[in-house]
């Protein structure tokens, strides 16, 4: 069974071009659990370029059949050359380990969760020993507010700050290389 993963370095394009030519009908979307078709798609991919050189090059002479200069094989050229920069980039960070699997991240963040969820649980038996004239009510008054604090963080609907704008300089990043009529790439 190949991932979509597979299917995008199969094809030298990043997952989300992959997706972008499903969507168009280009490429065959697996069904149900049983994976992308690499041979499949990667013939279908090939005759989508080659239909775009056809219908690029239609209203020239038969031996100019193919125009090199044509916008939508230009286009398409931009955007390989794009998915191979980035391919390039992600291999690279990969490399220099400035890029982390998904799963080691998850890992770390939920290490630093339960050990931060560990300590401000443990501020009740400390406030407890460090303040024994507090009467019960009050114990669970501290306690209460310590569930509501963890609560409220555990309920966040944002993203932190320092994510969103990581985010938004990533993108902004991919938003500097534009196509062949100057809107914006990706």
């Amino acid at each position: 069974m190949q991932s979509q993963e597979d299917l995008a370095k199969h094809l030298d394009l990043s997952t989300r071009r992959v997706r972008e030519l499903a969507n168009l009908g280009i490429i065959k979307r697996p069904k149900g659990k049983e994976g992308w078709d690499l041979d499949h798609n990667r013939f279908a991919y090939i005759n989508y370029l080659r239909e775009l050189s056809k219908k690029t090059g239609a209203d020239l002479p038969p031996e100019n059949e193919e125009d090199p200069s044509s916008p939508e094989l230009n286009k398409e050229r931009a955007l390989l050359v794009r998915e191979q920069r980035r391919t390039a980039q992600i291999k690279n960070e990969k490399e220099l380990k400035t890029l982390l699997p998904i799963d080691v991240v998850i890992a770390i963040y939920g290490d630093l969760v339960a050990s931060a969820r560990n300590k401000i649980l443990s501020i009740e038996g400390q406030v407890m020993v460090s303040l024994p004239e507090l009467s019960k009510a009050d114990v669970r008054i501290v306690r209460g507010m310590l569930h509501k604090a963890l609560s409220d963080l555990s309920d966040a609907d944002t993203p932190p700050p320092r994510l969103i704008a990581y985010l938004e300089e990533s993108s902004s990043d991919l938003g500097a290389t534009t196509e062949p009529n100057d809107s914006p790439m990706g």
